[in-house]
C-alpha cells in the first residue's frame, strides 16, 4: 500500500469513529433506544421519533447533495448513485457502477452497500409497524371520540388487560351502560374485508384473524374477573366496531355484533336488544373495581438490532462522504500511470528511430 492510499484509509477510519460517536449521541440527547420493552403507545412513539432522527441525522452529515424531499431512504440512495458517485450500481440505470482497483477501497464499497441494505431493511420494519400502530391508536381514538359525546350514560375502560390463572387478556375497550357490560374489538383495517362463516375475520390481500375465538377470549375473561370480585354473574356482550371508513366489513358470523363505530352509541342503548339494568352507582362501581384491578398494560420488544443500525448508519455516511476522493485518487493514478508509460513508450519509439536513422546512414 503506498503511502497515500494508507492516508486515505485512516482518514476513512478516523471519520467513521467521528461518525460513530456522533449518531450515537444524537440518540442519546433524543433519549432513544434506552429501554427493551414498551407499551403499543410507547412503541409508536418511539419508532417514529427514531425513524425522524435517523432520516435528519443522515440528511444533515451528507451535505453534499441537496435532498428537500421528503426522506426516503430508497430515493435518497438513488441520487447519491446518480448525482454524487454510483456506489451501487442497482440503484440506477442512468449510471455505469464506479469500479475501485484497491482492495482496501473495494472493502469500503462492499460495506456501505451493505449497510444501504441493512439500513433499507430496518426502515422498512419501522415504516411497516408504524402504520400498524398508528391504525390501532388511531382506531381507538376515533372511536373513544365518538363515545364522549354520551357523556355520564357510559364509562369506558381503554387498553384494560385482566389476567385469569395467569393468562393475560387485554380489552381493547369496556364500556359499562345501563344495558349491559360491552367488549369492544377494534378494526381499522384499510381493505374491504369479511367475517366468514367460521368466525375467521379476513380479506383479499391475505390478512386474517379468528375473530370469533378472540372475542369469546375476552368475553370469558371479562365475565370470570368480575365474578371474581363480585361473586356475580355479570353478562358480557361483545362487539366489533368497525372504524376505517374508507373500507366495509361484512360479517356472515351470525354469533357475533359488527357495527360501525358511528353506530355504536344505538348498538350499546339498545333496550329491546340488551336487556340488563344497571343504575349509575352499579356503573360507578363495576368501572371502579375494574380500574383497580387492571394490570399494566403488555409491553412489546422493539425488534431493532441496535448494533446493525448504529454500525450501518456509521457505514453508509462514511462511505458515501469517502468514495469520491478515493475514485479521484485513483483516476488521478491512473493518469499519472499512463502519462509514465506514454512517455516510456516514447522513449522507447525515438531511440528505436534513431537506431534505425543510423542503420540507413551507414548503409547509404
Amino acid at each position: 500500500m503506498d503511502e497515500r492510499v494508507n492516508e486515505l484509509c485512516q482518514n476513512y477510519k478516523r471519520l467513521r469513529e467521528q461518525i460513530l460517536q456522533k449518531y450515537k449521541q444524537a440518540l442519546l440527547q433524543n433519549d432513544l433506544l434506552r429501554k427493551n420493552e414498551y407499551t403499543n403507545q410507547e412503541l409508536n412513539i418511539e419508532l417514529q421519533r427514531l425513524l425522524k432522527t435517523t432520516e435528519t441525522f443522515i440528511k444533515a452529515n451528507i451535505s453534499t447533495i441537496a435532498y428537500d424531499k421528503p426522506f426516503k431512504l430508497k430515493a435518497f440512495w438513488k441520487e447519491i448513485n446518480e448525482k454524487i458517485i454510483c456506489i451501487d450500481g442497482k440503484a440506477t440505470k442512468k449510471v455505469d457502477e464506479s469500479t475501485f482497483c484497491r482492495s482496501d477501497f473495494i472493502t469500503i464499497q462492499n460495506n456501505t452497500v451493505n449497510a444501504y441494505k441493512n439500513l433499507s431493511d430496518i426502515f422498512s420494519e419501522m415504516e411497516k409497524n408504524i402504520s400498524i400502530l398508528d391504525a390501532g391508536i388511531q382506531g381507538e381514538e376515533r372511536l373513544y371520540n365518538r363515545l364522549k359525546i354520551l357523556g355520564d350514560r357510559v364509562r369506558i375502560l381503554r387498553n384494560s388487560s385482566y389476567a385469569i390463572d395467569d393468562f393475560v387478556v387485554e380489552h381493547d375497550m369496556i364500556i359499562i351502560s345501563r344495558n349491559g357490560i360491552f367488549t369492544v374489538e377494534i378494526k381499522n383495517w384499510k381493505q374491504d374485508s369479511i367475517i366468514n362463516e367460521r368466525g375467521i375475520l379476513m380479506n383479499k390481500y391475505g390478512q386474517k384473524t379468528n375473530i370469533a375465538e378472540q372475542t369469546m377470549r375476552h368475553v370469558h375473561n371479562l365475565e370470570q374477573t368480575l365474578y371474581s370480585m363480585t361473586k356475580v354473574n355479570y353478562n358480557v356482550y361483545p362487539i366489533i366496531a368497525w372504524v376505517n371508513e374508507d373500507s366495509k366489513l361484512d360479517n356472515c358470523f351470525q354469533n357475533l355484533t359488527v357495527c360501525n363505530y358511528n353506530n355504536i352509541e344505538f348498538e350499546i342503548l339498545n333496550a329491546d336488544k340488551y336487556k340488563d339494568k344497571y343504575g349509575t352507582e352499579e356503573i360507578d362501581r363495576i368501572y371502579g373495581l375494574l380500574k383497580e384491578i387492571q394490570i399494566p398494560a403488555k409491553t412489546f420488544p422493539l425488534e431493532i438490532d441496535r448494533t446493525v443500525l448504529v454500525e450501518s448508519i456509521a457505514d453508509l455516511i462514511t462511505g458515501i462522504l469517502f468514495l469520491p476522493d478515493a475514485k479521484e485518487y485513483e483516476n488521478d493514478s491512473a493518469n499519472s500511470l499512463l502519462v509514465k508509460i506514454a512517455i516510456g513508450v516514447g522513449g522507447i519509439i525515438l531511440g528505436a528511430m534513431g537506431g534505425f536513422k543510423y542503420w540507413l546512414s551507414k548503409d547509404d
